[in-house]
């Protein structure tokens, strides 16, 4: 009966892979790449397609970025379902390589452009993990502000203006994430600005880096490259800072209910007023 009850409380198979992509994270890259194709005014078809070859390539990101570093997350993030054992590194391995074989293959139905510009993004995705990107903080910060914030909003919304907004904007607050993974980081040799610099260098990173973002803002409706409107994205770090007492969360670094409300919800927020105001 004890057994009985053991394996009937085990999660599904499908929902262990689910588990090993991260669907809320997913679940932002659904919005943010809607929000992209309304802006590149694709049609229906073809903005499914291109929704489904980001979610793919993400999530292969994620997934490559898990087996690669199972030994850190022993440390950090020891509830994720390899390291409890969960699933099988080679079953993980196998749908890591359907997930990029479905993000070039769907890819392929676009455009010509938008699947050059996927081999670009897988690029700088693996070679996030797989590359000594890590060892610097600079350019730890600097490359995942490249593949989440500049080359998904270019290569579908052709709009540099757009592109160098998420790019400042995944720059300034997506290294408040790794605050909470300061010490399997440190003992990896993974640089963050947060391991390098301590909380006083990341809140300095992120205001600095906030400031810039609005800075460039200004500018960019300033030399008419963006209307108005747009000033209305002054309002969303204001509404991500706010999500996590909305959720009855304490918005902190320890906990990454700061780092996430302010880069993932920060970064769909952009891509949403962006696709209401252009």
């Amino acid at each position: 009966m004890a057994g009985g009850t053991s394996i009937s409380n085990q999660p599904s198979f499908i929902h262990t892979l689910l588990q090993l992509c991260r669907p809320l994270v997913l679940g932002h890259t659904i919005l943010i790449s809607a929000c992209y194709t309304i802006i590149g005014g694709f049609t229906f078809r073809e903005s499914i397609l291109i929704i489904f070859a980001l979610l793919s390539i993400h999530a292969s990101a994620q997934l490559t970025n898990m087996l690669k570093d199972i030994e850190i997350d022993k440390i950090n993030k020891p509830h994720r379902v390899l390291i409890r054992g969960l699933i099988k590194k080679q079953h993980a391995y196998i749908f890591d390589g359907i997930t990029i074989a479905l993000a070039f293959a769907t890819a392929y139905f676009v455009t010509p452009f938008f699947l050059a510009m996927m081999f670009v993004l897988a690029f700088f995705a693996w070679g996030f993990t797989l590359l000594p990107v890590r060892k610097n903080a600079f350019t730890h910060a600097v490359w995942m502000a490249t593949t989440r914030g500049y080359l998904p909003a270019y290569m579908v919304t052709l709009s540099l203006p757009i592109a160098a907004l998420q790019f400042l904007w995944v720059l300034a607050f997506n290294p408040s994430k790794d605050y909470g993974d300061v010490v399997g980081d440190s003992i990896h040799g993974i640089k963050t600005i947060a391991n390098q610099y301590g909380e006083g260098g990341l809140k300095m990173w992120m205001r600095l880096m906030g400031i810039t973002f609005y800075a460039t803002l200004i500018s960019l409706i300033a030399l008419g490259m963006l209307p108005e409107r747009c000033l209305t994205l002054f309002m969303v770090a204001p509404i991500a800072y706010t999500i996590p007492e909305v959720l009855k969360e304490r918005p902190a670094f320890s906990d990454n209910n700061l780092g996430y409300d302010l880069f993932w919800w920060g970064l769909s927020l952009n891509a949403v007023l962006l696709a209401i105001f252009l």
